[in-house]
């Protein structure tokens, strides 16, 4: 996996695909005029409002005096400042409101960093009188950006009071939280930074946690059955899923305020794990595809089939698969065991330029151990129904535990290693296993269960 640093990641704004976009202003593509409107009567308070008609309560709402009513939000998501909302005059629709909006408004609504790496604070609540009106926008952490974009007036007061909805609903991927859809960096990083901003202070749908296992801040769903980290404890962490654990060590740095804070991470491997007791040793490999040129993203195994998997925290299969760099250098953690001669040393890369490579021998006499990426053949394996945007999934073979991304449509190509193979499941979807072999030309489909919207 390959992790793009803090910085430039902080600096990107992602737009989704294109769709009817307004003529002029600062509105995005995935602003249609396509709002659906309804009147909600409001009965006795407190009352709740499904929006999408999908992921159940997302606004409260209570009677106040004079006719006045309060909203806040259940879920991620902001409201706009009541300058930005009532720019335009009380019959206009929702569509030419927010058409309508100043780029600061559009700032709070993609949740997309300034130029200085900071998010806008999420406003979660407002009181609105008579006739006032107020756009906000909701995110499902299930689904990375999908939610809704709403304009939320009070009707005038009368015997009930009452709100009038215009709602039109985001499909996921189509305005994605800022960096879901960023290229990575090329070759495996082994330390980074990332900064957070908590949730008490700035209320980001993506930005207040990470998710340790894939490193990942701005997709939430990527996280679904397990914790995200948000800041509270520095030092060891490990993070397990899909098969596949990572070891990290947490630094949080000096200074920050207003609610933010930064931490330096290092990923360790089984060499840094296990101490001098389990002898661990480590041989410099490099990684060259067939053209003779450095292959950065390469996951990399000295083959150990004597191995306990996972009886030590240790021994787990991912403590010895490690990412080629840039230059396609690893660093290859192994047990005296499966050092010499006759040890089997694999290296291979997934996806459109999927390609394998194995030698004997883990020792070289210049110093660095070579490993030509010149087989080709490749099992396609779709997972149905595809997502619709990239995920994450383990591959466990050979003796190694990787952690692979799989593409929007679900379609990913492996090196046909000709074994059995165990890829592992998570978050987006419901956790499982599935046993196939990777054959030349094989075409395999396996079916995934969504975890439930939230």
């Amino acid at each position: 996996m390959h992790v793009m640093p803090t910085a430039a990641l902080l600096g990107l704004l992602v737009a989704g695909p294109a769709a009817a976009a307004p003529v002029g202003g600062e509105a995005p593509d995935w602003l249609v005029d396509r709002f659906a409107a309804r009147t909600v009567d409001l009965a006795s308070p407190p009352n709740e409002l499904d929006l999408d008609g999908v992921a159940g309560a997302e606004l409260a709402v209570a009677v106040a005096a004079e006719g006045a009513v309060r909203i806040e939000l259940q879920v991620a998501g902001t409201l706009l400042a009541a300058d930005a909302s009532t720019a335009t005059a009380p019959a206009t629709g929702a569509y030419a409101r927010f058409v309508a909006l100043p780029p600061g408004g559009w700032q709070a609504l993609r949740f997309a960093p300034d130029p200085t790496g900071r998010p806008p604070p999420s406003l979660r609540s407002a009181t609105l009188r008579p006739g006032e009106a107020r756009l906000l926008r909701t995110v499902r952490a299930d689904l990375d950006g999908a939610g809704t974009l709403a304009c939320v007036r009070c009707a005038a007061a009368g015997e009930r009071p009452a709100l009038e909805l215009e709602v039109l609903v985001l499909p996921a991927m189509a305005a994605p939280l800022p960096g879901a859809t960023a290229a990575r960096a090329p070759g495996a990083l082994r330390s980074g930074v990332f900064t957070l901003f908590a949730d008490a202070v700035w209320h980001h749908p993506a930005w207040g946690g990470i998710d340790l296992l894939t490193l990942e801040r701005d997709r939430p769903s990527f996280a679904l059955d397990r914790p995200r980290f948000r800041g509270d404890r520095s030092g060891a962490q490990v993070a397990e899923g899909c098969g596949f654990r990572r070891h990290l060590d947490l630094t949080r740095l000096p200074g920050g305020a207003d609610g933010v804070v930064s931490y330096a991470w290092h990923e360790r491997k089984a060499d840094a794990i296990a101490g001098d007791a389990a002898r661990v040793v480590m041989r410099p490999l490099v990684v060259l595809h067939a053209s003779g040129e450095p292959q950065p993203g390469a996951w990399c195994i000295a083959r150990d089939d004597a191995r306990p998997d996972g009886a030590d925290a240790w021994s787990h299969p991912a403590c010895f698969t490690v990412e080629s760099d840039v230059d396609g250098r690893v660093p290859l953690p192994l047990l005296p065991q499966a050092d010499g001669e006759d040890a089997e040393v694999l290296a291979f890369t997934t996806g459109a330029r999927a390609a394998f490579g194995r030698r004997r021998g883990t020792r070289a006499a210049a110093g660095e151990t070579v490993v030509l990426l010149t087989e080709t053949a490749t099992t396609t394996v779709r997972v149905t129904p595809p997502l619709g945007r990239p995920a994450f999934l383990g591959l466990h073979v050979a003796t190694c535990a990787a952690l692979l991304e799989l593409p929007a449509d679900g379609v990913l190509r492996l090196p046909a290693l000709g074994e059995w193979a165990t890829l592992h499941l998570g978050s987006p979807f419901r956790a499982a296993a599935h046993k196939l072999l990777l054959a030349p030309d094989a075409d395999l489909s396996i079916a995934a269960e969504r975890l439930p919207a939230r």
